[in-house]
């Protein structure tokens, strides 16, 4: 990778609910023989990210844990802050690069096996449920918007931004109220550049689930 000499963080959000899994944790559910939080926390490595920081909640750390034992350089915060904020004082580890992605999806396993350009970075996918993700414009980002319900659109699936970004978002910390806003400043400020994951699965119900272990998971081993 072109990257690979240079110091990578990698980070991820897991702190959510798990209320559609009647309170499983769908990122501890087996694909194969690893969960999908340990795929992620293979993504990332393969894109250089020596240090990985889990964004985890006081009563799902303990399984997280659990679930990466036996994993090196992984890192766990807990925090009740709203993900953006956690972003921030996970971004406290100094790093050049930090690459973010999310622990209950299956994601191609070299996402980030890639030279990182520019100072802001979108891996999109395209979806015909955009009104579960967050749709890039070009210039913005509209989070799980009820209005492109049944078009097919651009959504982003990981994300990886400089030290430069962290400097830019902490200045304006105080007046940035969520992640999806924090990106499309660091888009109007730095640019932007994309590229296209070959696939995206977000586990959203049992029933997606059980589609990804059935019928797409034979197609990837």
């Amino acid at each position: 990778m072109g990257g690979c000499s240079v110091n990578h963080v990698g980070i991820i959000p897991a702190g959510g609910r798990a209320q559609r899994f009647n309170g499983v944790l769908k990122e501890l559910l087996p694909v194969g023989e690893e969960s999908l939080m340990r795929r992620t926390v293979g993504v990332l490595r393969a894109g250089a990210a020596r240090s990985i920081v889990v964004l985890s909640a006081p009563d799902k750390v303990a399984a997280h844990m659990r679930g990466l034992e036996g994993m090196h350089g992984i890192y766990f915060m807990q925090s009740d802050e709203i993900l953006f904020k956690s972003i921030l004082a996970a971004c406290e580890i100094p790093a050049s690069w930090y690459l973010f992605a999310m622990p209950d999806t299956f994601l191609p396993e070299d996402a980030f096996y890639r030279k990182l350009e520019g100072d802001f970075v979108l891996g999109l996918f395209k979806t015909d449920k955009p009104e579960r993700f967050g749709v890039w414009g070009g210039i913005s980002i509209r989070d799980k918007d009820e209005s492109f319900k049944g078009t097919t659109q651009w959504a982003w699936g990981v994300a990886a931004w400089s030290r430069r970004v962290v400097d830019f978002w902490r200045a304006r910390a105080d007046r940035i109220r969520d992640h999806t806003q924090a990106f499309t400043l660091a888009q109007g400020h730095f640019g932007w550049h994309t590229f296209e994951l070959p696939y995206y699965y977000d586990i959203a119900s049992w029933r997606e689930y059980e589609a990804l272990v059935k019928d797409v998971l034979p197609l990837h081993r």
